[in-house]
Protein backbone atom coordinates (compact mmCIF):
# COMPACT_ATOMS: atom_id res chain seq x y z
CA UNK A 1 0.00 0.00 0.00
CA UNK A 2 1.51 3.19 -0.65
CA UNK A 3 1.27 5.98 1.85
CA UNK A 4 -2.14 7.87 2.66
CA UNK A 5 -3.55 11.08 2.18
CA UNK A 6 -2.74 13.34 5.29
CA UNK A 7 -5.10 16.08 5.83
CA UNK A 8 -3.85 18.77 8.20
CA UNK A 9 -6.56 19.48 11.20
CA UNK A 10 -5.94 22.27 13.47
CA UNK A 11 -8.67 21.86 16.32
CA UNK A 12 -8.92 22.85 19.77
CA UNK A 13 -6.66 20.12 21.10
CA UNK A 14 -7.55 19.49 22.82
CA UNK A 15 -12.57 20.23 22.95
CA UNK A 16 -13.50 19.71 23.45
CA UNK A 17 -12.53 19.84 26.23
CA UNK A 18 -13.67 23.43 23.96
CA UNK A 19 -11.69 26.69 23.02
CA UNK A 20 -12.38 29.59 25.19
CA UNK A 21 -15.06 29.94 28.13
CA UNK A 22 -18.34 31.48 27.93
CA UNK A 23 -18.46 35.04 28.84
CA UNK A 24 -21.91 34.76 30.05
CA UNK A 25 -23.43 38.24 31.68
CA UNK A 26 -24.70 37.69 34.92
CA UNK A 27 -27.49 40.11 36.46
CA UNK A 28 -26.05 42.25 39.68
CA UNK A 29 -28.14 41.46 42.91
CA UNK A 30 -31.04 43.75 43.74
CA UNK A 31 -30.36 44.96 47.61
CA UNK A 32 -32.85 47.20 49.70
CA UNK A 33 -30.39 50.26 50.37
CA UNK A 34 -32.22 53.38 51.72
CA UNK A 35 -32.40 54.12 55.57
CA UNK A 36 -35.41 56.49 56.86
CA UNK A 37 -35.08 59.75 55.14
CA UNK A 38 -35.87 63.26 57.77
CA UNK A 39 -38.81 63.04 59.96
CA UNK A 40 -42.16 61.66 58.56
CA UNK A 41 -40.00 60.66 55.38
CA UNK A 42 -39.90 57.62 52.98
CA UNK A 43 -37.42 55.38 52.96
CA UNK A 44 -35.34 55.11 49.59
CA UNK A 45 -35.50 52.22 47.07
CA UNK A 46 -32.37 49.98 46.79
CA UNK A 47 -30.31 50.15 43.01
CA UNK A 48 -29.53 47.25 40.95
CA UNK A 49 -25.76 46.31 40.53
CA UNK A 50 -24.36 45.48 37.40
CA UNK A 51 -21.80 42.68 37.98
CA UNK A 52 -18.35 42.13 35.65
CA UNK A 53 -18.79 39.92 32.84
CA UNK A 54 -19.83 36.31 33.98
CA UNK A 55 -18.45 38.16 37.61
CA UNK A 56 -20.47 38.22 40.45
CA UNK A 57 -22.63 41.37 41.28
CA UNK A 58 -21.35 43.99 43.35
CA UNK A 59 -21.95 45.01 47.09
CA UNK A 60 -24.37 47.10 47.40
CA UNK A 61 -23.13 50.94 48.31
CA UNK A 62 -24.41 52.56 51.51
CA UNK A 63 -27.44 54.75 51.62
CA UNK A 64 -27.46 58.41 52.11
CA UNK A 65 -28.75 59.51 55.12
CA UNK A 66 -32.38 61.09 54.82
CA UNK A 67 -32.74 65.36 55.41
CA UNK A 68 -33.91 66.52 59.11
CA UNK A 69 -37.27 66.52 59.15
CA UNK A 70 -38.56 70.18 59.00
CA UNK A 71 -40.55 72.67 56.62
CA UNK A 72 -39.35 72.45 53.25
CA UNK A 73 -37.82 69.07 52.03
CA UNK A 74 -34.89 67.54 52.82
CA UNK A 75 -32.22 66.93 50.13
CA UNK A 76 -31.99 63.41 48.01
CA UNK A 77 -29.04 61.52 50.14
CA UNK A 78 -26.37 58.52 47.64
CA UNK A 79 -24.33 58.80 44.69
CA UNK A 80 -24.65 55.35 43.00
CA UNK A 81 -21.56 53.46 42.26
CA UNK A 82 -21.10 51.09 39.54
CA UNK A 83 -22.40 48.05 40.54
CA UNK A 84 -23.40 49.32 43.70
CA UNK A 85 -27.08 50.25 45.02
CA UNK A 86 -28.26 53.98 44.91
CA UNK A 87 -28.66 55.71 48.11
CA UNK A 88 -31.87 56.65 49.50
CA UNK A 89 -34.02 59.74 48.83
CA UNK A 90 -35.23 61.67 51.98
CA UNK A 91 -38.56 63.40 52.10
CA UNK A 92 -38.68 66.34 54.07
CA UNK A 93 -41.23 67.20 56.81
CA UNK A 94 -44.40 68.89 56.86
CA UNK A 95 -43.55 71.72 59.10
CA UNK A 96 -40.66 73.86 60.35
CA UNK A 97 -37.62 75.60 59.25
CA UNK A 98 -36.21 73.49 56.46
CA UNK A 99 -33.98 70.78 57.68
CA UNK A 100 -30.34 70.51 56.47
CA UNK A 101 -29.09 68.25 53.58
CA UNK A 102 -28.95 64.61 53.35
CA UNK A 103 -25.29 63.52 53.82
CA UNK A 104 -24.52 61.42 50.13
CA UNK A 105 -24.61 57.79 50.37
CA UNK A 106 -21.38 56.19 49.95
CA UNK A 107 -20.92 54.86 46.59
CA UNK A 108 -21.15 50.90 46.59
CA UNK A 109 -18.04 48.46 44.95
CA UNK A 110 -17.98 47.96 41.05
CA UNK A 111 -19.23 43.96 40.15
CA UNK A 112 -15.74 41.61 40.22
CA UNK A 113 -14.38 41.01 36.78
CA UNK A 114 -14.48 37.90 35.43
CA UNK A 115 -15.60 35.30 31.88
CA UNK A 116 -11.85 35.15 31.16
CA UNK A 117 -10.25 32.22 31.13
CA UNK A 118 -7.19 31.70 32.95
CA UNK A 119 -5.45 29.57 30.09
CA UNK A 120 -6.32 28.22 26.98
CA UNK A 121 -2.90 26.66 25.71
CA UNK A 122 -0.45 24.97 28.34
CA UNK A 123 2.48 27.51 27.79
CA UNK A 124 -0.39 29.97 29.83
CA UNK A 125 0.72 28.36 32.33
CA UNK A 126 4.82 28.46 33.22
CA UNK A 127 5.21 24.85 33.67
CA UNK A 128 1.98 23.31 33.86
CA UNK A 129 -0.87 22.35 32.23
CA UNK A 130 -4.14 24.50 31.12
CA UNK A 131 -6.92 21.71 32.29
CA UNK A 132 -9.06 21.06 29.53
CA UNK A 133 -12.09 21.16 31.90
CA UNK A 134 -11.65 24.24 34.03
CA UNK A 135 -9.67 26.49 31.75
CA UNK A 136 -7.44 27.03 34.88
CA UNK A 137 -3.65 26.13 35.23
CA UNK A 138 -2.44 23.19 37.08
CA UNK A 139 0.30 20.54 37.56
CA UNK A 140 0.44 17.89 34.75
CA UNK A 141 -1.15 14.70 35.68
CA UNK A 142 -0.21 11.82 33.06
CA UNK A 143 2.45 11.12 30.54
CA UNK A 144 1.24 11.95 26.83
CA UNK A 145 3.82 9.00 25.55
CA UNK A 146 0.73 7.12 27.08
CA UNK A 147 -2.70 8.79 26.66
CA UNK A 148 -4.03 5.78 29.00
CA UNK A 149 -2.25 7.74 32.04
CA UNK A 150 -4.64 9.66 33.86
CA UNK A 151 -5.26 8.62 37.22
CA UNK A 152 -8.07 9.76 38.63
CA UNK A 153 -9.77 10.34 35.84
CA UNK A 154 -11.86 7.72 34.24
CA UNK A 155 -13.27 8.23 30.67
CA UNK A 156 -10.46 10.73 30.24
CA UNK A 157 -7.43 10.47 27.68
CA UNK A 158 -3.64 12.16 28.07
CA UNK A 159 -2.58 14.39 25.53
CA UNK A 160 0.26 16.43 24.95
CA UNK A 161 -0.03 20.36 24.95
CA UNK A 162 1.85 23.08 23.35
CA UNK A 163 4.42 23.05 26.20
CA UNK A 164 5.05 19.06 25.88
CA UNK A 165 2.91 18.49 28.92
CA UNK A 166 0.68 16.38 29.34
CA UNK A 167 -3.23 17.18 30.34
CA UNK A 168 -6.19 14.65 30.74
CA UNK A 169 -9.17 14.91 28.22
CA UNK A 170 -12.42 13.88 28.54
CA UNK A 171 -13.85 11.58 25.64
CA UNK A 172 -17.30 11.19 24.54
CA UNK A 173 -19.32 9.73 21.98
CA UNK A 174 -19.83 12.11 18.57
CA UNK A 175 -23.40 12.70 17.88
CA UNK A 176 -25.00 10.66 20.90
CA UNK A 177 -26.91 14.01 22.28
CA UNK A 178 -25.87 13.51 25.32
CA UNK A 179 -24.51 17.07 26.43
CA UNK A 180 -21.74 15.47 28.63
CA UNK A 181 -19.40 18.16 27.56
CA UNK A 182 -21.27 20.44 29.70
CA UNK A 183 -22.37 24.39 28.52
CA UNK A 184 -20.14 26.03 25.98
CA UNK A 185 -17.75 22.61 24.49
CA UNK A 186 -18.49 19.75 21.84
CA UNK A 187 -17.94 16.63 21.58
CA UNK A 188 -15.36 16.48 18.76
CA UNK A 189 -14.47 13.98 16.66
CA UNK A 190 -11.47 11.93 16.65
CA UNK A 191 -11.77 8.48 14.66
CA UNK A 192 -12.19 8.28 11.51
CA UNK A 193 -15.53 6.29 11.63
CA UNK A 194 -16.90 8.78 14.02
CA UNK A 195 -16.93 6.94 17.06
CA UNK A 196 -14.53 8.21 19.22
CA UNK A 197 -14.38 12.13 20.50
CA UNK A 198 -13.05 14.49 23.02
CA UNK A 199 -14.54 17.56 24.96
CA UNK A 200 -13.59 20.77 23.64
CA UNK A 201 -14.70 24.24 24.23
CA UNK A 202 -16.39 26.08 21.10
CA UNK A 203 -16.07 30.26 20.21
CA UNK A 204 -18.57 32.72 18.66
CA UNK A 205 -17.05 32.16 14.75
CA UNK A 206 -19.19 30.71 12.17
CA UNK A 207 -18.65 28.40 9.52
CA UNK A 208 -16.52 29.88 6.55
CA UNK A 209 -15.26 32.23 9.20
CA UNK A 210 -11.22 32.61 10.16
CA UNK A 211 -10.56 30.73 13.26
CA UNK A 212 -7.34 29.95 15.67
CA UNK A 213 -7.06 27.00 17.62
CA UNK A 214 -5.80 26.01 21.04
CA UNK A 215 -5.01 23.43 23.23
CA UNK A 216 -8.36 23.04 24.91
CA UNK A 217 -10.55 24.35 22.13
CA UNK A 218 -11.14 26.81 19.19
CA UNK A 219 -13.02 30.04 18.60
CA UNK A 220 -15.27 28.83 16.54
CA UNK A 221 -19.52 27.63 17.09
CA UNK A 222 -20.89 23.94 18.50
CA UNK A 223 -21.06 22.22 15.54
CA UNK A 224 -17.97 23.36 13.59
CA UNK A 225 -14.15 23.03 13.54
CA UNK A 226 -11.16 24.91 13.05
CA UNK A 227 -9.44 23.30 10.03
CA UNK A 228 -5.85 23.93 8.33
CA UNK A 229 -6.28 24.37 4.36
CA UNK A 230 -3.04 25.83 4.38
CA UNK A 231 0.45 24.73 5.58
CA UNK A 232 2.58 25.49 8.62
CA UNK A 233 4.13 28.08 7.26
CA UNK A 234 1.10 29.81 6.06
CA UNK A 235 -1.76 28.74 7.50
CA UNK A 236 -5.36 29.06 6.35
CA UNK A 237 -7.68 28.61 9.08
CA UNK A 238 -11.28 28.34 9.13
CA UNK A 239 -14.31 27.22 10.54
CA UNK A 240 -16.10 23.98 9.12
CA UNK A 241 -19.12 22.29 9.60
CA UNK A 242 -19.00 18.95 11.26
CA UNK A 243 -20.93 16.17 9.32
CA UNK A 244 -21.90 12.65 9.08
CA UNK A 245 -20.11 10.46 6.74
CA UNK A 246 -22.14 7.20 7.82
CA UNK A 247 -25.67 9.27 7.68
CA UNK A 248 -28.51 10.37 4.81
CA UNK A 249 -30.13 13.38 4.84
CA UNK A 250 -28.73 16.93 4.51
CA UNK A 251 -24.72 17.72 5.20
CA UNK A 252 -25.04 21.18 7.06
CA UNK A 253 -21.89 21.78 4.35
CA UNK A 254 -21.47 25.39 2.75
CA UNK A 255 -22.40 25.48 -1.16
CA UNK A 256 -19.56 24.52 -2.88
CA UNK A 257 -18.33 21.71 -0.31
CA UNK A 258 -18.38 18.14 0.27
CA UNK A 259 -18.79 16.05 3.52
CA UNK A 260 -15.83 13.79 3.91
CA UNK A 261 -13.90 11.86 6.61
CA UNK A 262 -13.06 12.62 9.25
CA UNK A 263 -16.73 14.22 9.78
CA UNK A 264 -16.09 17.64 7.93
CA UNK A 265 -17.05 19.70 5.51
CA UNK A 266 -14.42 20.60 2.83
CA UNK A 267 -13.98 22.75 -0.56
CA UNK A 268 -15.10 19.82 -3.03
CA UNK A 269 -11.82 22.03 -4.86
CA UNK A 270 -9.56 21.12 -2.64
CA UNK A 271 -7.81 18.43 -4.36
CA UNK A 272 -8.79 15.19 -2.42
CA UNK A 273 -11.91 14.03 -4.72
CA UNK A 274 -11.67 11.92 -7.61
CA UNK A 275 -15.59 12.36 -8.72
CA UNK A 276 -15.83 8.95 -10.38
CA UNK A 277 -18.79 6.58 -8.43
CA UNK A 278 -18.35 4.07 -6.01
CA UNK A 279 -16.86 0.55 -8.20
CA UNK A 280 -15.72 2.58 -10.76
CA UNK A 281 -11.97 2.79 -12.00
CA UNK A 282 -10.14 6.06 -10.46
CA UNK A 283 -8.30 8.35 -12.80
CA UNK A 284 -6.98 10.76 -10.48
CA UNK A 285 -4.83 8.53 -8.25
CA UNK A 286 -4.73 6.73 -5.13
CA UNK A 287 -6.37 7.18 -1.83
CA UNK A 288 -8.37 9.97 -3.10
CA UNK A 289 -12.02 10.46 -1.55
CA UNK A 290 -14.84 9.51 -4.51
CA UNK A 291 -18.50 7.97 -4.45
CA UNK A 292 -20.00 11.27 -4.02
CA UNK A 293 -23.68 10.56 -3.11
CA UNK A 294 -25.45 13.76 -2.47
CA UNK A 295 -22.80 15.85 -1.24
CA UNK A 296 -21.10 12.74 0.56
CA UNK A 297 -18.11 11.25 -0.01
CA UNK A 298 -18.42 7.68 0.63
CA UNK A 299 -15.78 5.76 -0.80
CA UNK A 300 -11.49 5.88 -1.45
CA UNK A 301 -9.79 5.22 -4.50
CA UNK A 302 -7.40 2.07 -3.20
CA UNK A 303 -5.81 -0.91 -5.07
CA UNK A 304 -7.66 -3.15 -2.15
CA UNK A 305 -7.64 -6.05 -1.92
CA UNK A 306 -5.11 -6.93 -4.86
CA UNK A 307 -2.40 -4.66 -3.34
CA UNK A 308 -1.81 -4.42 -7.49
CA UNK A 309 -1.54 -0.72 -9.94
CA UNK A 310 -5.64 -1.22 -10.47
CA UNK A 311 -7.82 1.89 -8.59
CA UNK A 312 -11.14 1.44 -7.94
CA UNK A 313 -13.44 3.50 -5.97
CA UNK A 314 -13.97 1.49 -2.62
CA UNK A 315 -17.15 2.08 -0.65
CA UNK A 316 -16.35 3.35 3.26
CA UNK A 317 -17.19 0.91 5.98
CA UNK A 318 -16.77 0.88 9.91
CA UNK A 319 -14.77 -2.15 11.13
CA UNK A 320 -17.37 -2.07 14.57
CA UNK A 321 -20.10 -2.51 12.22
CA UNK A 322 -19.22 -5.31 11.01
CA UNK A 323 -20.88 -5.54 7.26
CA UNK A 324 -23.08 -3.17 8.06
CA UNK A 325 -22.32 -0.80 6.05
CA UNK A 326 -21.68 -2.83 2.67
CA UNK A 327 -23.92 -4.03 0.49
CA UNK A 328 -25.00 -7.41 0.13
CA UNK A 329 -21.99 -10.07 -1.36
CA UNK A 330 -19.20 -7.58 0.23
CA UNK A 331 -17.23 -7.87 3.46
CA UNK A 332 -15.98 -4.88 5.32
CA UNK A 333 -12.16 -5.39 5.10
CA UNK A 334 -9.47 -3.57 6.88
CA UNK A 335 -7.08 -1.96 5.37
CA UNK A 336 -3.66 0.21 5.97
CA UNK A 337 -6.12 3.57 6.41
CA UNK A 338 -6.91 2.74 10.24
CA UNK A 339 -8.90 4.41 12.77
CA UNK A 340 -11.83 2.25 12.59
CA UNK A 341 -12.43 2.23 8.95
CA UNK A 342 -11.95 -0.30 6.18
CA UNK A 343 -13.18 -0.99 2.64
CA UNK A 344 -16.07 -3.16 1.54
CA UNK A 345 -14.78 -5.58 -1.30
CA UNK A 346 -16.81 -7.96 -3.06
CA UNK A 347 -16.88 -11.52 -2.18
Amino acid sequence: MRSRFTLLLLVCFMVPFGCGGDDDDTSGLKTDAGTDAGAGGTSGSGGGGNAGNAGNAGNAGTAGTGGIGASGGGATGGASGFGGASGASGSGGMAGTAGSAGIAGTSGEGGSGGGEPACVNGSDCAGQVCDPATLTCMASTCDPDDYTTCPGYPDSICLEQDNGEGACYLDCVPFDGSGLCGPGAQCQVQSDDESIGLCYYTGSKAAGETCTPTDTGTDCVEGTVCVNLGSSAQPDRHCSTVCRVFEDGPTGCLTGELCMVPAICLPANLGVFDDVAVGAECAEGDYLYCGNVSGRLTGICDDAPSGGAELRCYAWCRLAESNGDCDVGFTCTDTDWGNGLGVCVGD
